[in-house]
């Protein structure tokens, strides 16, 4: 009886040595994989451009490939959601560069250096400072001019605590004036309250603003950046042209994985980011979408976002702002 129980264990135990390094060795990704964006859904923005990488992953990976709206506390919520998310390459985070400022603007129980990791900039996009129509001012030095007779009558939108009200805190802070910041979910809630004239100035996206822009319902004062972009060489740079040496590009995609996650699956979505840039259907999307694609290495994006941090907490002490 004793041989045979033996018997009984020790083939179990062969079993089971041989299913683990079976279970081990199974290819990644063999199931869904989710994308979570911490804002409202907007194909003008981050939203926009994290559901053309999870097309594109989707078709590259041979796997459901979800994207999942988590928006709230200026991008933080969903953030967070993903930074105690398994670490097995299932979950990853798509976000703007609000994630390189949120330590400076909130208190949070978490730390987006420590619990996530970058794996790569996907993409970047054009950023405006734009007002809208009934301001009845043609560039940036005539709305400030506006602006300083009673500023109490002039808010701002953003996405709460994020990358858009530091945009418009940079202009502002170059400017001597203050506004009151009205925070909303997300652009496309923020864009509508510029154009019925409840916030009168707001960071926006190339894309989200281009159709108003035509129409002359939205006036563009700026594009954030250090001089002109070719594609809309008359809109002034704010660096460069209206002297605002804070207001930099910031306008950048990104994705992260939890911390833990294995550095081999870092790597595949990174390379997954990098065939992204090189993919003609990619391509042609973000030509219509006036993005340019990127597709850095983990190594390169963790430097983008070092530095980008270290900036951002510059400014934010420069402007005066601190965590609430």
């Amino acid at each position: 009886m004793k041989k045979i129980t033996q018997a009984i264990i020790g083939g179990a135990l062969g079993a089971a040595l041989f299913v683990l390094p079976t279970m081990a060795q199974q290819p990644f990704p063999s199931k869904p994989v989710t994308v979570v964006v911490p804002y409202t859904p907007n194909p003008g923005g981050v939203d926009g451009q994290a559901r053309f990488f999870a097309q594109f992953l989707e078709k590259h990976w041979k796997v459901p490939v979800i994207v999942e709206n988590k928006p709230g506390a200026g991008s933080a919520l969903g953030a967070e959601f993903v930074s105690r998310a398994a670490p097995d390459g299932y979950t990853f985070l798509a976000i703007g560069a609000s994630i390189s400022q949120l330590k400076y603007l909130q208190k949070m129980n978490w730390d987006p250096d420590k619990d996530l990791i970058p794996v790569s900039n996907v993409s970047e996009f054009i950023t405006l400072i734009v007002t809208n129509k009934q301001m009845g001012v043609k560039n940036w030095a005539e709305f400030v001019a506006k602006v300083k007779i009673d500023a109490s009558k002039y808010n701002y939108g953003a996405v709460g605590r994020s990358t858009t009200m530091l945009g418009a805190e940079a202009m502002l802070h170059s400017a001597g004036v203050k506004m009151t910041m009205i925070p909303y979910p997300g652009q496309s809630q923020y864009l509508q309250a510029l154009l019925t004239n409840d916030v009168q100035l707001a960071a926006v996206s190339l894309t989200g603003a281009q159709q108003h822009m035509n129409t002359g319902d939205l006036v563009a004062l700026g594009v954030f950046s250090n001089e002109r972009v070719p594609l809309i060489p008359d809109i002034p740079s704010t660096v460069g042209d209206l002297k605002a040496p804070l207001a930099k590009s910031f306008a950048w995609v990104g994705i992260f994985y939890p911390k833990g996650t294995p550095k081999a699956l870092v790597d595949k979505l990174a390379e997954a980011s990098a065939a992204y840039r090189k993919d003609p259907d990619a391509i042609a999307l973000a030509q219509k979408a006036q993005v340019y694609l990127v597709g850095s290495s983990a190594a390169e994006f963790q430097k983008t976002y070092e530095t980008d941090s270290k900036a951002w907490g510059e400014m934010t002490r420069i402007v005066g702002l601190v965590p609430e």
